[in-house]
């Protein structure tokens, strides 16, 4: 009998999982970025789910080499007994409406596994939630049961392994499961997945990922890796990443205000507090498309011109007066409100990046560079940072320009 063909995606990670040096990672990942670019971009949350499960088979395997207590193997018996009835368990459609009941009854499961210290605790715990699963009179249910319960015992298998790997200084596998699980859309994991060749560890050049570098050379190649990621990513992807990105640098901002004192004068603070109930979508009242009208011209002009207003009111109290004005308009504006908030937003973070100049305060190096790619991704149309001129801007142009 042949031996059946393997897919692309797992030839690819088996290479990238038995890889040696950090050369054969290198070589296993331009594989692995090569087969996410042949398949188009609503099938690559299925190769993202294929990639993450098979790194959590090889850490499994990898576990069970290390000697594990009598809980740990306990737990792998349970893992191998399970594994075949998840294959044989029938999907046909039927009690859906049980399946909420099925991750409700399982919650408290992976903590009731974690508590167990015996191999006869293990045994009867599994074997107590697997009957109650059983009896579930949706097929759907009952899938869906067994593979919560598997999945929290291969976690409890991982967490071990993850804490010993640790304490060995062996972050491989850890860092390349972490850095699959580090995007929102799951179809970017790979794309986003990065090797750092010296430490010979993964890293994730997802949008939260970004925000929180702190090196500049490092923030320079990410944002490198991330612009080419985007190209093979959806609009709306890229919208979104686009939009992740841009929060996440102007959460950094707040807190770096804050961390430095800079709140306590008046209109900073004033310009910060705005700012921050723009992020925390205070000021948001949702799709806009969900209205059946546009508000009037009149009232969109006076959002436009309040927004205008903040960054240029050199009275503190004026300045508090419009924040509140501003507020109202917004959540008044309701078809409008999200262009509108963009546009205050902009309003906000270049009247504040102008008073740190006036305050001869600077910026710190990664920041700046964080507050470079702010700048360029608001004023694009795609936020993909694709524009030659401008990324050579965010990652070797000059200090933001605000002179003082």
């Amino acid at each position: 009998m042949k031996k059946a063909k393997q897919k692309p995606i797992t030839k690819a990670m088996h290479r990238l999982l038995s890889a040696m040096e950090p050369t054969e990672t290198q070589a296993a990942l331009r594989q692995l970025r090569r087969v996410v670019l042949d398949v188009p971009s609503e099938k690559r949350d299925a190769l993202h789910a294929i990639a993450e499960q098979k790194v959590r088979n090889y850490t499994i395997a990898q576990a069970m080499k290390l000697d594990p207590d009598n809980r740990i193997q306990a737990i792998h018996q349970e893992v191998a007994l399970l594994r075949p009835q998840l294959v044989v368990t029938p999907t046909a459609p039927g009690g859906l409406a049980s399946v909420g009941e099925i991750v409700a009854m399982l919650s408290p499961f992976s903590v009731q596994l974690g508590k167990a210290k015996t191999p006869e605790e293990v045994h009867r715990m599994v074997q107590n939630v697997l009957a109650q699963v059983s009896v579930n009179p949706s097929p759907i249910g009952r899938k869906l049961g067994y593979s919560f319960i598997l999945r929290d015992m291969e976690d409890a298998i991982l967490d071990w392994y993850w804490q010993i790997a640790a304490e060995r200084g062996e972050l491989y596998l850890s860092s390349l499961y972490l850095s699959l699980k580090a995007p929102k859309h799951s179809s970017l994991a790979l794309p986003f997945l990065c090797h750092d060749v010296k430490e010979n560890v993964f890293f994730s050049v997802a949008p939260a990922s970004l925000s929180g570098m702190d090196v500049p050379s490092e923030l320079k190649m990410a944002l490198a890796y991330y612009r080419t990621a985007l190209q093979s990513a959806t609009k709306e992807e890229a919208r979104d990443c686009g939009k992740e990105l841009k929060q996440g640098v102007l959460l950094r901002l707040v807190d770096w205000l804050d961390d430095e004192g800079l709140t306590q004068h008046r209109d900073v603070g004033l310009c910060a507090d705005q700012l921050q109930k723009l992020l925390n979508g205070d000021l948001d009242t949702g799709d806009r498309w969900q209205f059946e009208a546009p508000e009037p011209s009149s009232q969109v002009l006076d959002a436009i011109n309040s927004a205008l207003y903040l960054g240029v009111e050199l009275d503190d109290d004026a300045l508090d007066a419009t924040c509140a004005d501003q507020a109202e308009l917004l959540t008044r504006c309701l078809y409008a409100n999200q262009v509108l908030a963009g546009a205050t937003e902009f309003t906000l973070v270049c009247r504040i990046l102008q008073a740190v100049k006036l305050l001869q305060v600077e910026l710190p190096p990664a920041l700046e560079l964080l507050m470079r790619t702010y700048l360029v991704m608001q004023l694009s149309e795609d936020c993909t940072l694709s524009d030659e001129g401008a990324f050579a801007w965010v990652v070797e142009g000059a200090s933001v320009p605000f002179a003082a």
